[in-house]
């Protein structure tokens, strides 16, 4: 199938913003807040820069990425207060999954949830929360600018389709396999075991309507060695160059 130039020029320039909100965060991360930092604040920054261009009106961009801010942040104190005991660290994430679930759009949900769930990969207590809640503001508003100044370029966007929240049976549904993985990872004890909750997200984001969630895991199976071949290639030559050019 082939696009008009028009759309082509609106997915070059969604993919330059995506690009710029990423490494635009990457580089403040790396050069100025890098103790703190965490993959969260980068994951954050490309998914809620996407997101929000695709939507023409300013102020609906604006109410997009305040509320997936305001979600990202909500998630890093319960992730940060879960810790403290075992059973609220499986409940409370959960609780707030259905609740972002039931209340948001999945495709502005799913991207709040990777980066609420990464916080599990981050330094624990609120103060650590904070941090992350600070970075997280600061993004915003880098992803912002980056998207007033290139999706300005974008010649008649096209207004997407509504979205609304998942149903409650499928919201409970998505809740409760989170859960599994959740469960599983604290149970097993596995110090990379949070990429069981973090793949289910993944899949749930990227499937289209109409497609199979057996077609995406097999997906990921083969695209995870890969991007962890190319992505130790790419950080090691960093390294030797210059140890902070791997964080972006």
């Amino acid at each position: 199938m082939f696009y008009s130039a028009e759309k082509f020029q609106q997915a070059l320039v969604r993919t330059l913003i995506l690009l710029s909100g990423a490494l635009s965060i990457a580089f403040v991360w790396a050069y100025s807040r890098m103790p703190q930092g965490n993959l969260l604040i980068a994951v954050f920054s490309f998914l809620s820069a996407v997101k929000i261009s695709e939507y023409p009106l300013r102020k609906k961009q604006l109410r997009v990425l305040v509320s997936m801010t305001a979600g990202a942040v909500i998630m890093q104190f319960m992730v940060s207060a879960a810790n403290n005991c075992q059973l609220l660290a499986l409940l409370l994430p959960i609780l707030a999954s259905y609740i972002l679930l039931r209340l948001m759009p999945p495709g502005t949900a799913y991207p709040v949830l990777l980066t609420g769930f990464l916080a599990y990969s981050a330094p624990v207590g609120a103060f650590a929360a904070m941090e992350r809640s600070i970075d997280i503001i600061i993004a915003a508003g880098i992803v912002m600018l980056i998207n007033l100044l290139l999706a300005g370029n974008l010649k008649n966007p096209a207004v997407p389709a509504p979205e609304y929240p998942l149903p409650r049976r499928r919201a409970l549904l998505e809740s409760l396999i989170l859960f599994c993985g959740l469960f599983l990872y604290k149970r097993l004890a596995m110090p990379q075991g949070i990429w069981i909750v973090l793949t289910v997200i993944f899949i749930y984001m990227i499937r289209q309507p109409g497609e199979s969630n057996q077609s995406l895991i097999r997906q990921r199976i083969f695209s995870v060695p890969l991007g962890i071949m190319l992505g130790g290639i790419y950080s090691g030559s960093a390294v030797i160059m210059d140890y902070r050019l791997a964080y972006l």
